[in-house]
């Protein structure tokens, strides 16, 4: 079943000592990216990609998942990339990875567990894989697709295209409670305390839930009644209900909805205080709604990407949205870039990883992105073109060329 790639990528850099690579295991860690290339091949003749569709990272196994969607039946539809130690890359040592099929359709989300040992992955074919160490642990099927999924205390909880929240015990991969929410997608799943989540989907609430039993615990209901009477009576069409993503602020007692949708003109941003449910403010988008969105704690900012191929910041210190065309900083000839498809936050680090693509407009494709206050900068962009090659580009003004043209010379 399993398929190594024949060709390699190395993508590592940003650590200490002898740590793993690509991301650093202290804030304070040197910038280094030490990259290593070669065409991107598989042992099969080639897979052709449209898309990455997930990305989770494995900061305990070392370990980046990126669903990707094939254009051809039956084609492997899960990237894995094992890190590899620093003075491997040094001797230009090849990593780890693997192309593999996983699930009989796209895989839309991907959950890690805080310890490292449970993975699962959901989507279009709705059925649920779960991995412990590695290997298969539980297999179930359900009436709809799988949208989101997040781990936490043991318990996997999942949200489907019927609206409904399903908690799963890991250990013994078993359902323990579905819970019909929504009228349509669950579109986020965040854990917020010990046995407690929130979830949004295609509805103005935020609903509370107990993540042992199911019981439902409060809503939040983010619309004023005005807004209620103008989606009643369809005077407007900005008051059809949607929150399209849900992030949890710890540190602040945060909580973060992005709302609105692409035949909206107030699209919005909004907080709440997660223990009181109160409104604290609102926060005007630019240009279209936010499907994606990850919160970046060394930076106090929240960063976005829209539906019009934007990326932007959130300042949690003065609420300022800053704005900029996703393909800038971009050092390539051809700046064709899809549009997000997910985001993932690296811990401790200002960076985070995007995953990208559109149909008939640009082939799949990963950045590593630096974030700062008020911009980002791509470090690193993998595009895998709809012919399943690949190209790397690298950020010469982030990363000295001499150091990744001759690694083994690097600074340590």
């Amino acid at each position: 079943m399993r398929k190594i790639i024949a060709g390699f990528l190395v993508v590592a850099g940003l650590l200490a000592g002898p740590g793993l690579a690509f991301f650093p295991a202290k804030p304070q860690a040197p910038d280094f990216l030490y990259c290593l290339w070669k065409e991107y091949k598989y042992n099969d003749g080639g897979s052709v990609i449209q898309r990455v569709s997930a990305i989770a990272y494995d900061p305990v196994n070392a370990w980046l998942f990126f669903g990707v969607e094939p254009a051809l039946f039956n084609q492997p539809n899960l990237l894995k990339i094992k890190l590899a130690p620093k003075k491997d890359l040094l001797q230009k040592a090849a990593p780890h990875i693997e192309l593999i099929r996983i699930t009989t359709n796209v895989i839309k989300a991907i959950a890690i567990s805080p310890n490292g040992v449970y993975s699962a992955f959901g989507g279009k074919a709705r059925e649920l894989v779960i991995l412990k160490n590695d290997l298969r642990h539980g297999e179930i099927e359900f009436d709809h697709e799988i949208t989101r999924m997040v781990i936490g205390d043991n318990i996997l909880a999942m949200g489907d295209l019927g609206g409904r929240l399903t908690l799963i015990e890991l250990a013994g991969a078993r359902v323990l409670a579905t819970i019909p929410l929504f009228n349509g997608p669950v579109s986020a799943i965040q854990f917020v305390g010990p046995g407690r989540l929130m979830a949004t989907g295609q509805s103005s609430s935020i609903v509370e839930v107990d993540a042992k039993t199911g019981k439902i615990l409060r809503t939040i209901e983010t619309r004023a009644w005005k807004e209620k009477f103008l989606h009643w009576t369809a005077l407007r069409p900005c008051a059809v209900p949607a929150i399209n993503r849900l992030i949890h602020i710890p540190d602040k007692g945060w909580l973060i909805t992005a709302h609105g949708n692409d035949s909206c003109h107030e699209n919005r941003i909004a907080v709440w205080d997660a223990a009181t449910g109160s409104h604290i403010r609102d926060i005007a988008l630019p240009h279209g709604p936010v499907p994606e969105m990850v919160w970046v704690p060394s930076l106090q900012v929240v960063a976005m990407a829209d539906s019009k191929r934007n990326l932007l910041t959130l300042s949690l210190d003065d609420f300022s949205v800053r704005s900029r065309f996703l393909s800038e900083s971009l050092e390539m000839p051809n700046k064709s870039v899809g549009h997000v498809l997910d985001m993932a936050s690296i811990p401790d680090s200002p960076y985070i990883l995007l995953g990208t693509g559109s149909l008939f407009f640009a082939g799949g494709g990963v950045m590593l992105t630096k974030m700062d206050k008020d911009s980002f900068h791509h470090a690193a962009f993998l595009r895998i073109n709809v012919l399943g090659h690949a190209s790397f580009f690298l950020n010469r003004r982030l990363f000295p060329w001499e150091e990744f043209k001759n690694p083994a010379h690097a600074s340590p």
